[in-house]
């Protein structure tokens, strides 16, 4: 299902989940650092994940 996504469209989904985890994890936690991180990793799952199933 992923890999039928149109590239730019598929990015642009991607940047928003990030956006909205990184502004729910800086209301959560005091630590930008920890929310960074965390979006780093969960960009780097979709990423490894995208390449696996196309």
């Amino acid at each position: 299902m992923i890999a039928h996504l149109n590239t730019g469209l598929h990015s642009i989904l991607i940047g928003v989940l990030l956006y909205i985890f990184i502004t729910r994890c800086m209301v959560m936690s005091n630590s930008r650092s920890v929310c960074i991180a965390g979006a780093v990793l969960v960009y780097e799952l979709i990423v490894y994940l995208n390449k696996r199933f196309k």
